[in-house]
């Protein structure tokens, strides 16, 4: 993959979303100990280093993705793991993924992780506007950087439910519980078959059906 290009904002009305500055500490310490609040004191997921922080081998070659309010408060937060390290479907996600399927570690695939929004607005209107602004922001990333496949991980009841618009999104392996009664599964998202119209299709349904408040 070539240079990156990063200076890209999206906006929905006060949300705002962008590529973090890797070289703003104090930016990228709040994006830090917002995922520490939500994958370790809210979810309980054991991802501390040696110090008691919440880091891994990927956050160095990763860039990372915030949305903020009209506050400038950090309500929202992804990564995207480049090609030029492993992806966690190669390692800690590696039961999802066939053992005869060829992972593309090409300079046009990436990997999105650490999907993140806080307790309080998951499941409701305003909580969807900020996964919406923040894959609006890594899509017009992909699309700049000439990316056309993302690796993702969920929980395969929600893949199932994103296949029903995305013929696009395809698992590529088996699904496996990691947590009793809950199955995650591997997919991959090609950017190049992606239907728009059906991407508004799908958000109209999901805030149709969140409460506002």
């Amino acid at each position: 993959m070539q240079k990156t290009q990063n200076r890209i904002e999206v906006r929905d009305g006060s949300l705002v979303a962008r590529v973090l500055d890797p070289g703003k500490k104090a930016e990228m310490e709040d994006a830090r100990v917002f995922r520490h609040k939500i994958f370790l004191e809210e979810l309980g997921w054991s991802l501390l280093d040696g110090n008691g922080q919440e880091v891994d081998e990927y956050g160095q070659s990763s860039l990372h993705f915030g949305a903020f309010s009209a506050l400038g408060e950090l309500v929202g937060y992804c990564r995207v793991i480049l090609p030029k390290s492993r992806f966690m479907i190669e390692k800690e996600f590696a039961d999802l993924v066939d053992p005869t399927y060829y992972i593309r570690k090409e300079g046009d695939t990436v990997e999105i992780s650490r999907f993140a929004i806080p307790k309080e607005l998951r499941g409701k209107q305003e909580g969807f506007r900020v996964i919406a602004v923040l894959l609006r922001c890594v899509y017009q990333w992909a699309k700049i950087n000439k990316v056309r496949y993302i690796y993702a991980v969920c929980a395969s009841d929600h893949l199932g439910f994103l296949r029903g618009f995305f013929s696009c999104c395809k698992p590529i392996g088996p699904a496996y519980e990691y947590q009793p009664g809950i199955a995650s599964s591997a997919f991959i998202l090609d950017l190049e078959e992606l239907d728009l119209t059906k991407v508004k299709e799908l958000w109209s349904v999901l805030m149709s059906k969140a409460p506002s408040e």
